[in-house]
């Protein structure tokens, strides 16, 4: 199987360990690393002032620290943020963007239609609808809508499709590019848990090979979290009811 760029986007083996290792480390090892150290502060004070900050802004300060490690990726390896990918077909290359984002926005409508009726089950993706349920309109809130719905989408697909997918296809083939990618892409996905991560990396990579389009799959990425979050907290009001 061909490679689906050529050679002059290809990105070092060894750069490419190093920013796989780095998304792991942060994004997997460094929030239990953290609640490890402050679980002896929790049980000493739970109600104590910083028990309740620690809590309180965590899961926002893990999302900005996840964009922001996303970010340093794309400035180490160099590559252009927003770009749609060279197609090795014309019939591609002459298609309209806006085909490009409504096919990602279908792509991930058939994400949240596959994931959506065990997604209260996870215990990660509790944590979303408790912090809406519990102030719906706090600045800590709010961020975290903002970093969900919108800088993780867009930061994801830049790294994980048009950085480590193209490069991973350069050495090892598409298939396996499509599978270790979305492998280490459920690993370090902080938001809904790693098998919903797992589920929407694959239909996304399968999705950026067929239609070579950056724009469709942040649009895929932005529709499947919008409506898993939507879910989920529709769901946690109906409990609270």
């Amino acid at each position: 199987m061909t490679a689906m760029t050529n050679s002059t986007n290809q990105v070092p083996v060894r750069k490419l360990v190093c920013v796989v290792v780095a998304l792991l480390l942060v994004g997997f090892a460094l929030p239990y690393l953290v609640q490890l150290y402050f679980r002896p502060v929790f049980i000493r004070a739970p109600l104590s002032p910083l028990s309740i900050n620690l809590i309180r802004w965590f899961p926002a300060a893990l999302l900005l620290a996840y964009v922001l490690e996303l970010l340093v990726v794309t400035w180490v390896c160099g590559w252009p943020p927003i770009q749609t990918g060279r197609s090795s077909t014309k019939k591609t290359d002459a298609r309209p963007q806006w085909l490009a984002g409504l096919k990602g926005a279908g792509a991930g409508l058939l994400i949240s239609l596959v994931t959506i009726p065990w997604l209260p089950r996870i215990p990660i993706a509790r944590v979303f609808p408790s912090t809406f349920v519990s102030c719906p309109f706090c600045p800590k809130t709010l961020l975290i809508f903002l970093v969900i719905l919108l800088a993780i989408p867009i930061a994801s697909e830049i790294v994980f499709r048009r950085i480590i997918l193209e490069a991973l296809s350069e050495h090892i083939g598409v298939v396996g590019a499509v599978l270790v990618s979305s492998f280490v892409f459920a690993l370090v996905w902080p938001v809904f848990g790693m098998l919903f991560g797992l589920v929407l990396g694959i239909i996304i990579s399968m999705l950026y090979i067929r239609t070579r389009s950056l724009l469709a799959c942040i649009s895929a990425d932005i529709i499947a979290t919008t409506s898993a979050g939507a879910y989920l907290i529709w769901h946690a009001l109906t409990i609270v009811r």
